[in-house]
């Protein structure tokens, strides 16, 4: 039996009909096939019975700053155009670009499933979290749905506001980098100029993740803060392996905790 699907995105999928206040239905393909399309929105507007879905853009940000552990996990909804089906369905999904290595630097599933009496299906990415983001340079993985013999790209794009949507490819943008917590400048003399690295060092050094760094009274911890940190990093520029910037400069602290680089220069 069929079921019909309604999708409200933006607009309404009613078609005006030959008379007044009729109208047709979208009932799905004759083949059975069903559209497919990523989809994911940033708010709902509720309308009487409709809701409509406001969508930004078919890229999405992620920062593996307050990541635990080796992987993140970046889930991308799939959804369906048509008819839903009494079995299930497989779909395809290609890496087709990027800036990374598929296996090395992130995995897909073996296989994507669009579950029966269902119309919404999860992509799951697994980012690892490589040493090489350290640098702070943003990479991206570029994802496009491929048709099969049940589902069709029917719907190829999407025009929300006064943007085009390609909606049969999305980009997933990462990097390791870390957004200045709103306290830093108000302890600038005791940590110094901010850079991601530094404090990714301060992090490791304290044992702690990005959150719980976010969440800390610095009142009462900046100063035990920044004296284990000066003496770790005064202990490594002892032992001939100073910390450094990105750029290549000693890693500094503010000025009343300053490490001594006497020796290097």
């Amino acid at each position: 039996m069929k079921k019909l699907l309604f999708i409200i995105i933006g607009y309404s999928l009613l078609l005006a009909g030959c008379g007044e206040n009729e109208a047709i239905y979208y009932e799905g393909e004759s083949d059975s096939t069903s559209g497919i399309y990523f989809a994911y929105y940033t708010s709902t507007i509720r309308e009487g019975a409709s809701v409509i879905y406001n969508y930004s853009d078919t890229t999405r940000d992620n920062s593996l700053a307050s990541v635990v552990g080796e992987y993140a996990q970046v889930r991308i909804p799939v959804r369906l155009f048509g008819n839903v089906s009494e079995e299930d369905r497989p779909f395809v999904v290609k890496t087709i670009g990027g800036t990374v290595e598929e296996g090395k630097d992130f995995t897909l599933p073996e296989e994507f499933i669009m579950p029966k009496g269902e119309a919404l299906a999860y992509v799951t990415v697994n980012v690892k979290k490589t040493e090489e983001l350290q640098d702070g340079i943003v990479r991206y993985i570029t994802l496009g749905l491929e048709e099969n013999q049940y589902f069709k790209a029917y719907i190829k794009k999407r025009i929300v506001g006064n943007d085009t949507i390609d909606v049969q490819r999305i980009t997933i943008r990462y990097s390791l980098v870390f957004a200045k917590p709103f306290s830093w400048d108000f302890y600038k003399t005791n940590w110094g100029e901010y850079s991601h690295t530094k404090l990714n060092f301060i992090l490791s050094v304290m044992g702690w993740t990005y959150s719980q760094f976010s969440q800390k009274n610095f009142y009462y911890v900046s100063p035990s803060v920044c004296v284990l940190t000066r003496m770790e990093l005064q202990k490594r520029a002892d032992e001939g392996n100073p910390v450094r910037e990105l750029d290549g400069s000693l890693m500094q602290l503010g000025s009343d905790y300053l490490v001594d680089y006497s020796a290097y220069e």
